[in-house]
C-alpha cells in the first residue's frame, strides 16, 4: 500500500497535466483576430499563462534538485538540464511563432527559422497530422508552415486556403 501511496503525487500531477492540457485545447480560437485587415494567429493567454507556470515549476525542480540530492549528481544535473530544455523551447514556441495573412500572402515569424513572406500562389497544399496535432501547409519554395492546434486563428487560414483552392483545405477546415 506504501507504494501505491507513493505514485499518488505523480498520479495527481499526470491528472492536473492532462486537464491543463484539455484546457488550453479548449480555449484556442478558431477565428483570427483582425487588425487593420491583416488576420493575425498567435498562442492565447492560457498558453502564455501555461509557459509561464512551466518557469515555476522549473524553479521548483531547480530547488528540489539542490535540497534533494540523488546519490549521483550527475543525475539531478542530467534532469534539470532536460527539464530546462523543454520549458526553454516550449517558451520560445508560445511567444515567438506568429502568424499574418491578408490578400497579399502569408509571412510568418518563428525562433526556429528566418521569417518568410510566402505569397498564395506558392501554397501548394495543406494536409493535418493528427498524431502532432497540426496542419501543415506546404509551399513550393520556402518549405512547410506546421500550426499547432493551440494556435488561435487556424481555421481562419485554413478557410482562406479553402477560398483560394488550396488541395487538402477543405478537408481540414474543422
Amino acid at each position: 500500500m506504501g507504494d501505491a501511496l507513493a505514485l499518488l503525487p505523480a498520479a495527481a500531477a499526470a491528472v492536473g497535466g492532462l486537464i491543463g492540457v484539455a484546457v488550453i485545447a479548449a480555449t484556442a480560437r478558431r477565428t483570427a483576430e483582425v487588425r487593420g485587415g491583416t488576420s493575425l494567429l498567435e498562442y492565447g493567454r492560457p498558453v502564455k499563462v501555461s509557459a509561464g507556470a512551466f518557469w515555476v515549476l522549473w524553479v521548483v525542480v531547480v530547488v528540489l534538485s539542490v535540497t534533494q540530492p540523488t546519490d549521483d549528481p550527475l543525475e539531478g544535473a542530467g534532469i534539470v538540464l532536460l527539464f530546462s530544455a523543454l520549458v526553454l523551447s516550449y517558451y520560445l514556441e508560445v511567444f515567438g511563432v506568429r502568424l499574418e495573412f491578408d490578400e497579399s500572402g502569408i509571412r510568418t515569424r518563428s525562433p526556429w527559422r528566418a521569417g518568410r513572406r510566402i505569397g498564395w500562389v506558392e501554397v501548394t497544399r495543406v494536409w493535418y497530422n493528427p498524431i502532432l496535432q497540426w496542419h501543415v501547409v506546404e509551399t513550393t519554395n520556402q518549405g512547410r508552415v506546421r500550426l499547432h492546434d493551440f494556435l488561435s486563428g487556424v481555421g481562419s487560414l485554413l478557410t482562406e486556403l479553402d477560398r483560394r483552392g488550396v488541395p487538402g483545405a477543405k478537408h481540414t477546415v474543422s
